[in-house]
């Protein structure tokens, strides 16, 4: 029979194990690499970007630049964050999986942006004529913030550049958008938009034992392909065992961090921000004592998170 309160196709709890994982999980690094990061499903990457892109802006194809644009390294570990590619017109385009709370995170979103922005080469007469820079944030579990208005259960939020008294938009330069999944809660049947159906499909995949008839459509056709575990290459499937043997090593020192926090007394939420702090200076080459310093955290429980990374220092 059809659920339809769950969605078409869910796996039943008392199913195989095949059917269970029958399609990766895309809201982990490992299943979004896995998808987005191979460049055979460059069409699946622009089918994605065309969704979410603001209105005028379509791609119709693209060059990767990296499938690793800004690794997060503890000792041998690399945490594949964010894809990068451009448009044959130059545009930039960076896709972003962000599983984890990060305070100012709209700021580093800007700050990134902006960095890429004006790192492009000049060009003689046409210094300042650069293509504009498009950054696509799926946030899994926060929200980027409703910055005093409220959105109700808005899950697409788009800032650019405009001119404040007449809200007219200058030259394309830098553009952010978020899809924030913590907000979807609609089932298949009341999805409408093409977003809800992207949104439906990052948050469900997994759970699913086929494709659901209410996406038979080109582009989740294409999805669903790509995200077939059974169909990886012998290679793609070691690859993709090996991420997630990582990610759920680097799951296992949140926790262990969040457990040590609230032995020291502190709150589970704030031990886990201060354990990402800790790491994101560490790929940044800070060292223990000054990591201490600035995530506010003794250099034994420095050392000690860093070093449930399986050896990492």
């Amino acid at each position: 029979m059809e659920n339809r309160e769950l969605g078409v196709g869910l796996a039943e709890s008392a199913g195989t194990s095949e059917s269970k994982e029958r399609y990766v999980d895309l809201l982990t690094d490992s299943g979004f690499k896995a998808v987005f990061g191979d460049q055979q499903n460059k069409q699946v990457l622009i089918d994605l970007l065309n969704a979410v892109l603001p209105a005028g802006r379509q791609v119709i194809d693209l060059t990767y630049s990296t499938t690793e644009l800004r690794p997060a390294t503890l000792g041998r570990k690399t945490f594949v964050l964010d894809l990068r590619c451009e448009d044959a017109d130059g545009s930039i385009y960076v896709v972003e999986l962000q599983k984890y709370g990060q305070e100012h995170f709209f700021k580093r979103c800007v700050a990134y942006a902006a960095r890429l922005f004006a790192s492009q080469p000049l060009r003689g007469v046409k210094d300042y004529d650069l293509p504009p820079v498009y950054l696509i944030g799926i946030l899994a579990k926060d929200r980027v913030g409703s910055f005093g208005n409220d959105r109700g259960d808005r899950i697409l939020s788009e800032f650019a550049l405009r001119e404040k008294e007449t809200g007219a938009n200058p030259p394309d330069t830098i553009s952010l958008t978020f899809i924030e999944l913590a907000g979807f809660t609609k089932t298949l049947d009341k999805c409408e938009t093409i977003v809800d159906k992207w949104c439906y499909s990052f948050k469900n995949m997994s759970r699913l034992d086929r494709l659901p008839e209410d996406l038979q459509l080109d582009i989740f056709q294409r999805l669903f392909k790509a995200a077939e575990i059974a169909q990886f290459t012998h290679e793609k499937r070691i690859q993709y065992d090996k991420d997630m043997m990582t990610e759920l090593d680097w799951e296992n020192v949140l926790y262990t961090a969040e457990h040590r926090g609230e032995q020291r007394g502190l709150h589970s939420g704030e031990a886990s921000a201060k354990a990402t702090i800790a790491r994101n200076l560490y790929k940044d080459g800070f060292s223990v004592e000054k990591i201490a310093e600035l995530a506010e955290l003794p250099a034994e429980q420095v050392t000690a998170i860093l070093e449930a990374a399986d050896g990492a220092l």
